[in-house]
């Protein structure tokens, strides 16, 4: 059973294949080893935070989408290696090779001995719609496994009316299952596996409608399960998302993603542009060659008239429709680029169906112009040139410098200062952008720390973090002062009695800090009432000051002691903005 893996691989254009990919792995691993946790990937490190397996952990969102399959390996992963990027960067290696080489069977099963495989290979593992969710830990989540989980199944399904292998159907099966806790994109991509199966079935003279019957028939149980599974899922998404479907938002969104992203990308461009999320988007001149370029392979494939090509077109609109009808939902806003990653390997797998079967020109054949290993390797290398500076002009929107110097500041500062208490709050795009919401909040990012520091409490020792990621202590900005006190020695004396201690104005609703500055004679604790929130906090001997974060509106504070031994001496209350104190002068 394992001679034709064998064959796959015991040949020239394998050689030059499988040396494309070993030294595109090499590179990418260079390229993640440089790179760091980003974005999404601090929301994941806060949700698996020690946590054990579990389904309530497994149905968390992965990047705003449903992923078991994602957050079963992001859990793995993190046992594995906690906190540490080499587990990331090894796993998606990992990863990225198997889908290869998956890949590679896949199109020796299609396309038998051919030199086609390779221009195809090569524009599938090296197109840039891929490079971007490689590069973050999250985003390779929910596409890496998605790849490989449909090259197995069709592989599966190849052998098992290629070569009569019985467990095809069931690990089939299994495959498809999981792809549809992939990601919010995989509803259709099971039929995009039977439409696969049915381009292999059957003569020439059949036409499309009785290879899809013949493929169907073949496991109808197999497809019979899918169908149900399917309904579920989407019944699942829809529930938890609901669906945009009828929201021209959602597909002029999915409309630019193809002209901008996509169309580019048929000829590894678009070579330069704005970046969206993990992608590059242009217009103009890139769009266009891949419009033509396109429109070239449409007009061949067209030419052949073999049933083969409707087939793959029949492919190419569930493709199509599969990432538009659960990434519209409400939780897929940045959905319309990545569809175009997950559709990268599909739109090839696609391709070879299409091109199964089709005869050599007579020219090659004859040997009056190019081999076709000629040509082959020249399209690759054309698709490698281009994919290349496509690739360097994305390359450095992807790398993790502002994500690690920002953690490397900060864990040094909790470091050098454990006694800090953090106010928590939003944090620079470069490492949480503002599509993440309220998600994109220091403590999220520090869930990525060894030592995680105490956030949002009262403390004597509140700080802020710079956009630069240094721990700052704090002062209050503009702020709204207590009434001088009655006492010229002690401003205000608090005993175990409560004392109510006014503001000279209302102080208004929002996030500030209210500083408490006193002063006395022993260690004791302090009960702070501000706003209805009352906090039990530890006063020392000496002079000093307490900060504690407040979210509502208040005209008094009120305070007391503990203890009947000793009398705290408020000397005044400030309430203001945080902003980060002045270094004393020399």
């Amino acid at each position: 059973m394992t001679h034709w893996i064998r064959q796959a691989f015991a040949s020239r254009p394998a050689l030059l294949a499988m040396l494309v990919l070993v030294g595109h792995t090499v590179w990418l691993r260079s390229v993640l080893v440089e790179g760091y946790f980003t974005q999404h990937d601090f929301v994941l490190l806060a949700r698996l935070n020690g946590e054990a397996l579990s389904g309530a952990l497994l149905t968390e969102p992965l990047a705003g989408e449903l992923s078991p399959v994602g957050m079963l390996l992001a859990w793995a992963v993190e046992r594995a290696a906690p906190l540490s990027w080499a587990g990331p960067t090894y796993a998606v290696l990992a990863l990225h090779v198997l889908g290869a080489l998956l890949l590679w069977l896949v199109l020796s099963r299609l396309l038998e001995e051919r030199w086609l495989r390779l221009p195809l290979f090569v524009a599938a593992v090296l197109t840039p719609l891929t490079l971007g969710p490689i590069v973050w830990w999250s985003l390779a989540l929910l596409h890496l496994p998605v790849q490989i989980l449909f090259l197995a199944a069709v592989l599966a399904l190849l052998l098992r009316v290629q070569e009569g292998w019985r467990h095809g159907p069931w690990i089939a099966g299994t495959a498809m299952t999981l792809l549809l806790l992939g990601n919010d994109r995989t509803l259709l991509l099971p039929w995009v596996v039977l439409l696969v199966l049915a381009g292999v079935l059957g003569g020439d003279q059949e036409g499309w409608r009785a290879r899809v019957r013949a493929a169907w028939s073949a496991s109808p149980a197999l497809w019979g399960w899918m169908a149900v599974a399917c309904v579920v899922r989407a019944f699942v998404s829809v529930r938890e998302h609901g669906t945009a479907l009828v929201s021209p938002e959602a597909w002029r969104s999915a409309l630019d993603a193809l002209l901008q992203s996509g169309l580019p990308a048929v000829a590894g461009g678009p070579w330069s542009g704005e970046v969206v999320e993990t992608h590059l988007t242009a217009a103009g001149p890139a769009v266009l060659v891949g419009g033509l370029l396109l429109l070239l392979l449409l007009d061949a494939l067209r030419r052949s008239g073999r049933p083969q090509g409707v087939v793959a077109g029949l492919g190419a609109l569930l493709l199509l429709a599969s990432g538009l009808v659960l990434s519209a939902s409400s939780a897929g806003a940045s959905a319309s680029g990545r569809f175009l990653t997950d559709a990268a390997v599909v739109a090839v797998v696609l391709l070879a169906v299409a091109l199964r079967g089709t005869p050599v020109p007579r020219a090659l054949v004859r040997r009056s112009g190019p081999s076709p290993a000629f040509l082959a390797v020249a399209v690759a290398v054309a698709v490698l040139a281009s994919a290349a500076i496509t690739r360097e002009a994305l390359l450095p929107t992807l790398t993790g410098d502002d994500d690690r110097l920002y953690l490397a500041n900060l864990a040094e500062g909790v470091a050098s200062n454990p006694q800090a208490v953090l106010l928590d709050g939003p944090v620079p795009a470069g490492v949480m952008g503002p599509d993440l919401g309220e998600e994109a909040r220091l403590s999220v990012v520090a869930s990525a720390l060894r030592d995680r520091p105490s956030f949002g409490s009262a403390s004597e020792f509140l700080s802020l973090v710079t956009e630069q990621g240094y721990v700052w202590g704090i002062d209050v900005y503009a702020p709204v002062r207590s009434v001088r006190g009655p006492n010229r020695d002690c401003g205000y004396p608090v005993t175990a009695q409560r004392r109510e201690i006014a503001m000279r104005r209302p102080v208004e609703d929002g996030a500030h800090v209210l500083r408490v500055d006193y002063f006395l004679d022993g260690d004791t604790y302090a009960v702070l009432d501000v706003a209805g929130e009352r906090t039990t906090l530890p006063v020392r001997s000496g002079l000093h000051s307490l900060y504690v974060p407040v979210t509502r509106g208040y005209s008094s504070v009120s305070i007391a002691l503990e203890s009947r031994e000793h009398t705290l001496c408020v000397t005044g209350l400030a309430a203001g903005v945080p902003v980060p104190a002045q270094l004393p002068s020399s």
